[in-house]
Formats: C-alpha cells, sequence, structure tokens
C-alpha cells in the first residue's frame, strides 16, 4: 500500500468517524452519557434520550470500536459504555469547543452537496439559495453564543484601544450581519453607556434577536431588518463604530457595501471588518490554520450562497490583499491587523 493509499484510507476512516461524533453532538448523546456520569447500556441511554433503542446501541457500537468512549463487558455479558473525562469537553457545544461547533454543522454543508456539484457545471445553477441551507442561522447562533464571541470581542478592541475607550464614554455603534446578535448583546452590556443597532436581512434572526434582549433587560440595543447594500437615508455620518465579522466576503455587491458604511460612519469613525486570514496566493495558504476551514467553507456555503443572488463569490480565501485595494478603492485608509484573525481597522 502506498503512502498516498494508507492517507486516503485514514481520512475515509476519519470521516465515518466525524459523521458519529456529529449525530452524537447534535442529538446530544454524549451530554446525556456525561449527566449519567457513570458506564450505562443501550437501554438506559435510549431511555435517557428518548431514542430507538436499535440505533443507540449502532451508534455506541460505533463510537467505541472508533475509541471515542469506552466500552466494558461484565461476565453476564451486559455492555456498558462511557466517556472519557478528558474527552467530555470536546464532545458537546456547551462547552464552547470550536471542533465541537464544527461536527454539530457538518450536515448543514454536506446536505447540499449533490446541488454544489450541479453548480460546479458550466451549464448548471449559479448557487444554492439560502433556504438549502437548513439550520444555518442556528449553527452560527450557536457557534457565536459559545464559541467565539466573547473573544472575539476582546482581541477586536485590543486592536482599536481609541474605540474600546469611546464605548466606556458612550457611542453609537451599529453592527452588519448581526444574525441573532448575541455579539451585540454582549457588548450592550458590557458598555452600558453606548447604545447598539444590529441588522441583517434574515428577519427571523432579527425576531430572535429582539426577543433575547427584552427578555433579558438590555435596553440599550436593538435590532432591525436591513439591507446594508442600501441603508436608510438618514444615517449618513451616524455612527461612531461599524462592526462586521466574516460578512463582507458574503455580500453580492462588497463595493456598495463598503460605500454604505463609509457613508453612516461620522467622519472621524471606525469600521472594523472581520474576515480569515488568507492570503490571495495559494502558496501564501499551505500552511496556514485557517486555510482548511476557509477553504471548505467557502466553497460548500460562502460562494454559491453569494453568486446565487448575483455576486462574485469571493469567499474567505478570496485574500486580504484583494480586500485592502477593493477597501481603500471604496475612499477608506486601511490598517491591516492579522494577529487572530484579519482584522481591517478602516477610516474616512
Amino acid at each position: 500500500m502506498s503512502a498516498f493509499s494508507e492517507r486516503m484510507n485514514h481520512i475515509k476512516k476519519e470521516t465515518f468517524v466525524a459523521m458519529g461524533i456529529s449525530v452524537g453532538i447534535r442529538l446530544r448523546l454524549f451530554d446525556a452519557m456525561a449527566e449519567m456520569d457513570r458506564p450505562v447500556t443501550a437501554t438506559e441511554l435510549a431511555t435517557k434520550t428518548t431514542c430507538k433503542e436499535r440505533y443507540i446501541q449502532q451508534w455506541l457500537g460505533f463510537m467505541a470500536c472508533s475509541d471515542i468512549i469506552n466500552f466494558e463487558e461484565d461476565d453476564s455479558g451486559e455492555e456498558k459504555f462511557s466517556i472519557p473525562n478528558d474527552r467530555l469537553p470536546h464532545l458537546s457545544t456547551d462547552t464552547g469547543d470550536s471542533n465541537a461547533m464544527w461536527m454539530y454543522g457538518l450536515p448543514i454543508l454536506t446536505g447540499v452537496q449533490c446541488q454544489l456539484e450541479s453548480c460546479f457545471q458550466k451549464e448548471g445553477p449559479n448557487g444554492i439559495p439560502h433556504e438549502s441551507y437548513g439550520g444555518f442561522n442556528e449553527f452560527l447562533d450557536l457557534y457565536g453564543r459559545y464559541g467565539y464571541a466573547e473573544k472575539l470581542i476582546e482581541n477586536t478592541l485590543m486592536e482599536v484601544p481609541d474605540v474600546a475607550k469611546q464605548l466606556e464614554q458612550g457611542i453609537l455603534m451599529c453592527e452588519i450581519g448581526c444574525g441573532t446578535g448575541f455579539l451585540l448583546q454582549t457588548m450592550a452590556k458590557k458598555y452600558p453607556r453606548s447604545q447598539f443597532l444590529g441588522l441583517d436581512i434574515a428577519a427571523r434572526a432579527i425576531d430572535s434577536a429582539n426577543k433575547e434582549a427584552r427578555e433579558n433587560g438590555i435596553k440599550n440595543v436593538q435590532f432591525e431588518v436591513h439591507d446594508a447594500h442600501k441603508l436608510p437615508s438618514d444615517w449618513t455620518e451616524k455612527y461612531n463604530y461599524v462592526f462586521l465579522t466574516d460578512v463582507i466576503h458574503d455580500v453580492p455587491d462588497p463595493t456598495k457595501v463598503l460605500q454604505e458604511i463609509k457613508r453612516v460612519l461620522k467622519p472621524a469613525g471606525t469600521a472594523s471588518i472581520q474576515d480569515f486570514p488568507l492570503r490571495r496566493r495559494v502558496a501564501d495558504n499551505l500552511k496556514s490554520p485557517s486555510a482548511n476551514t476557509g477553504y471548505l467553507v467557502g466553497m460548500f456555503y460562502c460562494i454559491p450562497a453569494c453568486m446565487n443572488y448575483g455576486g462574485p463569490g469571493y469567499g474567505p480565501a478570496w485574500g486580504v490583499e484583494n480586500w485592502v485595494e477593493v477597501m481603500k478603492d471604496a475612499g477608506f485608509n486601511v490598517k491591516l491587523c492579522m494577529e487572530n484573525s484579519a482584522h481591517f481597522v478602516c477610516s474616512k
């Protein structure tokens, strides 16, 4: 067997394992095992999770044979299964483990593969509509809520210390592409003297964001449905700070969105535009830890979702050098920070 054949065999096996882990994370089977806090039988886990026992038997056997969970059999032949304590944090979305988050989102991406293959064909469709990605907004919310939101805020504001001071004193901030609004609610609680507005084109996400803000008693944040390509005319020079994360590469007309951001910023305002830290040359991305995720998500979601609505389909791997040029052409002064992600600090 050649070295590459061995590698392909390994990839196949690990792909299968990932599919099994994804089922366990999405159905919270690992969480249920952790709550029981002892070796359990298939019958016990099925009862705990209100699942069919035959499916639980198959899943437990698969996870045991894949060395994800432990297996033991007593003298009577009863089979029991448990999770090593050091693995628990990596098998639940509640802990904020990024790998667990991606395992949760796996079927959202793979579910459109047949449509994606059609998009590859010259005579095929340009892209895939948002409706085909069932559960994608929930996945993004989960990832932000338990994954990176607080760390992203901390890292971003470290690179714009003047903005951090202004937020403490009280300014107007707008987040474009806020989704269900968890990041902005976190900021609103942290900076009670400032006022925050989140906008998104997804009405369901905005409804959810406003509902949660009301339930949590957060009075200095609100969420509205808007298209970032055409913001309200009376917003000219309204905001001190505009924030976007992993949004600019998805919009149908990035230049128009950037021009609108520039218009709504105050003369001394700042825009923080976060994106993947990937270069335009493949050679410069070969050893990047972000390349695997950036190229895959770009291929399965960002490019087809953007091109379906007439956009260029730049995606996360288009390259920071290209984005700097586009932002400068839109009239911004641009400072690129690459310490954590690609953070484009834009000013007039």
